[in-house]
């Protein structure tokens, strides 16, 4: 079995959009806890909530119909986006980073087609964690964009919020695969804020979701809960409800994969390229190195008789997962050897793998039963890429160098060596950066 030996970011236990709603604006600015107020003259009539998925993205438009039923009125209007985190083993700087990054991408609010001005504050509260004592307390972080709206007595009023932000995800590596594991994106908007304008019902919600960008990426929906959508045309989710109470369906949840392209995106960002380290052996040209490293299938190299290749990685640009793509012939056999020394003066830690004619002979203590490099009809890289090494967590503090080796060589039978189309080398995880 795989296993999970660790994540590269924060464990994202859940990302919140919410609904805006009135607050208590004497702490305002203060180093208190931004705390929600009743507002019973003001009746949430109407609200339109759009939102449409563009790769990692989410575009938000949502517009209120408000019904001002009292006097003339000032309010707090505030719109929170809140991220569940787990502190387990989370440093301090780790949190201010993740404080100080834009989660939200854009914002803007408007009354009337008028914008506001608005301010952000953030604030960060500790929960225990009844779930799982493993990972654990909770550690909210919520982020309100705030803006002061006035309502004249009687007045109807159009309030109009436009945001996108950027889905999280989990991501990690299983021990035996360059492939790294990457959860589905999720999106959960909480309508409760707005429970606390008039008698916490609105007359009538709308909610589109747009999907349909996703085919471009080969993403799909996972789920929906919370709302009962309803598929209008392919790749457009529908809810449309009356006098909903905001006390009951509380919030709405949509999971999306993407899982062919982020992990695309992420070999191509952070596979280590020949500029980071040394091709000793053999001597071929820059334009047939090019075409190992190119992150192009249909582009291959044809090795010769110097078929050992070696690269040396110094101590700025260690290696880790690596893994090979060939093209070959349906009934070539050819065996395929890895190797890989880390070390320095005092210590050395090797280790290798072999493949011949179909079967693994050794790959470190990774069983497998799989025929591997003999793969057709791949959709590239995600199910192309064949585990060559896996290093272990070798101690990176303590390497000068590492040294790769790998060998092809045909059969008797078989003519030629397999063309290399692509070799990919991911860097050791260094943490924080990731």
């Amino acid at each position: 079995m795989k296993k999970l030996i660790f994540l590269t970011i924060f464990l994202f236990c859940l990302c919140v959009f919410a609904n805006g709603g009135p607050v208590f604006d004497n702490k305002l600015g203060a180093t208190g806890n931004v705390t929600f107020v009743k507002k019973a003259n003001l009746q949430l009539l109407k609200e339109d909530l759009k939102i449409k998925i563009d790769g990692e993205k989410a575009h938000f438009q949502v517009r209120y119909t408000f019904q001002n039923i009292g006097g003339d009125t000032k309010i707090q209007f505030a719109f929170p986006m809140e991220t569940d985190i787990s502190d387990f083993e989370i440093s301090d700087k780790e949190v201010k980073n993740f404080i100080e990054k834009e989660k939200v991408l854009s914002y803007k609010i408007s009354k009337n087609g008028k914008d506001l001005k608005w301010l952000k504050k953030a604030e960060i509260t500790k929960v225990e964690n009844c779930l799982s004592a493993d990972i654990g307390d909770i550690m909210k972080i919520r982020e309100w964009f705030i803006s002061e709206i006035e309502f004249k007595k009687f007045e109807k009023a159009e309030i109009y919020i436009a945001y996108t932000i950027e889905s999280d995800r989990e991501l990690g590596f299983y021990s035996c695969s360059s492939m790294p594991y990457i959860t589905s994106r999720n999106i959960l908007y909480n309508f409760y804020p707005a429970s606390f304008f008039g008698n916490g019902t609105v007359g009538d919600l709308s909610v589109t979701v747009d999907l349909t960008e996703l085919k471009k990426d080969n993403g799909k929906l996972e789920e929906t809960n919370g709302l009962n959508f309803t598929e209008q045309t392919p790749g457009i989710l529908k809810f449309e409800g009356k006098n909903v109470d905001f006390k009951k369906t509380k919030y709405f949840f949509v999971w999306y994969s993407l899982d062919e392209k982020d992990k695309s995106d992420y070999i191509k960002a952070k596979r280590l390229l020949p500029a980071q380290f040394r091709m000793v052996s053999p001597k071929i040209s820059p334009e047939n190195v090019k075409k190992m490293f190119d992150f192009d299938p249909d582009t291959c190299f044809t090795p010769g008789k110097e078929n050992e290749f070696t690269f040396l990685f110094d101590k700025k640009s260690l290696p880790g997962y690596s893994s090979l793509l060939l093209k070959t012939s349906k009934n070539d056999k050819f065996q395929v050897a890895g190797e890989m020394e880390c070390g320095s003066r005092d210590s050395i830690d090797k280790v290798s793998f072999e493949y011949i004619h179909g079967k693994v002979r050794k790959w470190n203590n990774c069983a497998s039963t799989a025929k591997i490099l003999e793969k057709s009809n791949c959709k590239f890289p995600t199910e192309c890429a064949y585990d060559l090494i896996d290093p272990g967590e070798y101690d990176a503090t303590k390497v000068e160098e590492c040294r790769i080796k790998i060998k092809i060589e045909p059969d008797k039978t078989t003519k030629k060596t397999p063309c290399i189309s692509e070799i990919f080398i991911m860097p050791y995880y260094l943490g924080e950066d990731e």
